[in-house]
């Protein structure tokens, strides 16, 4: 939006282009980086994925929880979801 007042209605395409340019190499390079550091791609997927992770990670390390306790229980609720879901339908 801003994009579009400064180029249509505060200034010209003359000096919006420098800016646009500016703020897409930006962007290639944060998200050169955001890959080099977490390695995952930078969509909005892999950006959620990553701040899932880690915060996941951080909760389970703050209270001592099992990790592979965890991961049973996490796939124990999946099939009582699948199960709850075919005794429904």
């Amino acid at each position: 939006m801003m994009i579009q007042y400064g180029t249509y209605i505060a200034f010209s395409w003359d000096i919006m282009e420098p800016i646009t340019c500016g703020m897409t190499l930006g962007d290639a390079v944060m998200a050169y980086f955001f890959w080099i550091w977490s390695k995952r791609p930078y969509s909005l997927e892999g950006l959620r994925y990553f701040f899932y992770e880690r915060k996941k990670n951080k909760l389970i390390k703050r209270f001592g929880v099992d990790y592979v306790t965890y991961l049973k229980t996490e796939e124990a609720i999946k099939i009582i979801k699948n199960r709850l879901k075919e005794l429904s339908s």
